[in-house]
């Protein structure tokens, strides 16, 4: 291929020697490809430029030979050099050795894209200040608004973690202005000065690949695989990608576990090769998660979804003022909490920020009571605050990090928690317990219970007190959850079969009956107000999603689809079903979708497809075996 420039590693003026060990590198070398994602789309997000519209991210895998890659020939030889200079490092020297290796065949390449973004605007001058000057040539530092996620400038070393060549592509597209540059993080190693009296030198660690010796920007499109950008924003090609099993299936659990709040809200839409994770689809790719393992997010957003469902149970409480921050500049309505009371929940509030980025669970703050919850700071003045005592991680806060006015940051993270934790004894009580736990020691409690060392049981407080004992299993309190009747009129059948039928092998969606199966049985039905949403996935093609929890775990749980109409509810035939979050034997007849046994807490999404086509009024019953 022509090149448009080469690969220029500066002299370090016999200054500082930069090792392999590069500390940005290193903070995210531990989980590189989930880190990466995190920080990527957190950038994007920043960047947003019609608040009404989602930033959109895309994620595509490609291979590539050395000769498609600018600049590549030459980085095979400096490589080499790095290899003379990194002797008495076996690591540093393993990693250079892989890297000429992995150049001889074909190279893995992740491009990441974003829209509806600025672009890295700047990248035609030579202001420092300029998003393209601080993310390419940048080092720990950051010109980000108060409204980001990121402060630090660290993010960027995200992309180079992943990379088995520490060395990736910028290209972005500004208007009218196309730019790339590449960016190679290495150590720093002897390089000559051209010319036949050339002298030897050191390199800085840190080289790009450019036109100038000034280390600027190419000012043309960027070509590598077959993307070719049409609108403003940035592409990240990250080189020699490190190696996943499972690469989109890792990629898609960090957008769920990290920006699950984004795209809900409908401020992100993220692309992993084929696959589209939005708003109507979140629900299903939650669902496929393991029960156990995911238990925390999945009640996380089954919070998030029906906040407003259940007064009951749910919460959703506006900051006042008076109650926390004004102190400190905060005004109303800056944060909300969201609260759920239930069954053998994690006991933790979930904190976000402004970009809907998750950031840690907040422990020790309702130690008693069975709760989940999330905060959602909004308001400019507590995003500032918080921003500013966050960790590079952004795995917590530490206002010891704070040099300038570190007891005004220590009070508000400290006031913080003493709001959620007021909130929570206001909104759900704080039962006596039975047995009066040593000061201290309730906090003990709830951290090994959350890391499954200890569970403790709690019962209601009787009209004369009783001794209970500490046990180490938990169980579920003694406490009969209402639901309500399901209504009367427009009803279909009071009572739904008791039995069940045998199934043709032949249909479409439907399993053939085993003695052992529990669908040989036959069961008594009855009707459960269940939270749901349904989706048209395609409504011209009939197709929907239905997704929900169950509530209590049941033997068989049965769906049925029902039109409505003004002169009576009607049956709408079901096929083409498919169920994500429960691996029982699907049973279809008519209007019905049986499946089971189901346990408490599954998030289950349903697929199915009706006959009929465009918009109409439907809804679906939730029946439980007795």
């Amino acid at each position: 291929m022509r090149e448009d420039g080469k690969w220029r590693f500066a002299s370090n003026n016999k200054g500082i020697v930069d090792g392999f060990n590069d500390p940005g590198i290193e903070t995210f070398s531990a989980n590189s490809i989930a880190s990466m994602v995190r920080e990527v789309i957190q950038n994007s997000v920043d960047q947003q430029v019609d608040d009404s519209r989602p930033v959109v991210v895309d994620f595509d895998f490609f291979q590539v030979t050395q000769d498609e890659i600018p600049g590549g020939r030459q980085l095979e030889n400096i490589f080499d050099r790095c290899i003379t200079a990194s002797k008495g490092d076996p690591v540093a020297t393993g990693f250079f050795q892989q890297a000429q290796k992995l150049m001889k065949g074909k190279i893995d390449v992740l491009r990441i894209s974003d829209h509806n973004t600025t672009g890295l605007v700047g990248a035609e001058t030579d202001d420092t200040k300029t998003p393209w000057h601080q993310l390419v040539k940048g080092r720990g530092s950051s010109n980000k608004n108060i409204n980001s996620g990121g402060s630090f400038g660290i993010g960027k070393a995200a992309p180079l973690a992943c990379s088995y060549f520490h060395t990736i592509f910028y290209a972005s597209k500004v208007d009218a202005i196309d730019s790339y540059v590449g960016v190679s993080r290495l150590l720093s190693f002897k390089e000559k000065e051209s010319g036949f009296f050339g002298k030897e030198y050191t390199t800085t660690g840190t080289g790009f690949y450019s036109s100038s010796d000034n280390m600027n920007a190419i000012l043309k499109p960027f070509a590598m695989g077959h993307f070719k950008r049409r609108d403003n924003g940035t592409d990240i090609y990250i080189l020699a990608l490190e190696k996943d099993k499972d690469l989109y299936g890792t990629i898609r659990l960090a957008v769920l576990e990290n920006f699950f709040v984004s795209i809900e809200f409908q401020k992100l839409i993220v692309h992993v090769g084929q696959d589209t994770i939005n708003r109507n689809s979140l629900a299903q790719y939650i669902a496929q998660l393991d029960d156990k393992k995911y238990a925390a997010l999945k009640d996380y957003y089954n919070l998030l979804i029906h906040r407003h469902d259940d007064p009951e149970e749910n919460r959703v409480i506006s900051l006042d003022a008076d109650e926390y921050g004004k102190k400190y500049g905060i005004k109303d309505g800056e944060c909300t909490l969201l609260l759920h009371q239930g069954e053998e929940l994690n006991q933790r509030v979930l904190m976000t920020r402004k970009t809907g980025m998750t950031l840690f669970p907040q422990s020790r703050l309702g130690n008693s009571i069975s709760y989940t919850g999330i905060l959602l700071i909004q308001g400019d003045t507590m995003n500032q605050i918080f921003k500013t005592m966050e960790m590079p991680a952004h795995d917590k806060w530490e206002p010891g990090r704070c040099k300038v006015n570190k007891t005004f940051y220590e009070n508000a993270y400290t006031d913080l928690k003493q709001y959620l934790r007021k909130k929570i004894i206001e909104n759900f009580g704080a039962p006596q317990q039975d047995i009066e736990a040593a000061y201290g020691m309730d906090e003990f409690f709830a951290d090994a219970a959350g890391d499954g060392a200890l569970n403790v049981e709690l019962k209601e407080r009787k009209p004369k007190a009783k001794m209970i004992k500490r046990k180490a299993r938990r169980r579920r309190t003694d406490r009969e959850i209402k639901v309500k009747e399901p209504p009367e009129e427009g009803g279909l059948d009071d009572n739904p079969r008791t039995d069940d039928k045998k199934d043709d092998p032949k249909k479409d969606g439907r399993t053939t009956k085993d003695p052992a199966d529990p669908a040989k049985k036959k069961y008594n039905f009855k009707f459960r107000a269940v939270k749901k949403r349904l989706v048209a996935n395609n409504m011209m093609n009939g197709e929907f999603t239905l997704a929900f929890t169950i509530p209590i775990s049941k033997s068989r749980i049965r769906l049925e689809v029902v039109g409505l109409a003004e002169r009576g509810n009607y049956k709408i035939p079901v096929h083409n079903v498919r169920i994500d979050g429960n691996d029982s034997a699907v049973e279809v007849e008519k209007n019905s979708i049986t499946f089971g046994p189901a346990k408490k807490g599954q998030t289950i999404a349903a697929h199915f497809s009706t006959g009929f086509q465009g918009p109409m009024m439907m809804e679906v019953n939730y029946y439980e075996a007795k």
